[in-house]
């Protein structure tokens, strides 16, 4: 299981990335790992764990008090 799970925030975009790929994949997308299913999601899964697709966390968007001190 990648590293990155282990966190709620880490699952949280685990998922969301699983989910991004799997939606390439069913819109015909070539799966980048040798697999013998056909579920997207598994195969999404595989392609990260196997290295395939990096995962690059976004920086976290400004808070609400820094936009409030911007408007000032």
């Amino acid at each position: 299981m990648p590293e990155l799970a282990k966190s709620r925030r880490g699952r949280y975009l685990l998922v969301n990335v699983i989910m991004r790929r799997s939606r390439d994949l069913y819109g015909g997308a070539k799966p980048l790992v040798k697999t013998t299913t056909n579920e997207a999601g598994t195969i999404a899964y595989q392609e990260i764990v196997n290295g395939r697709v990096k995962i690059t966390p976004r920086k976290a968007p400004p808070k609400l008090v820094d936009l409030a001190k911007q408007n000032v």
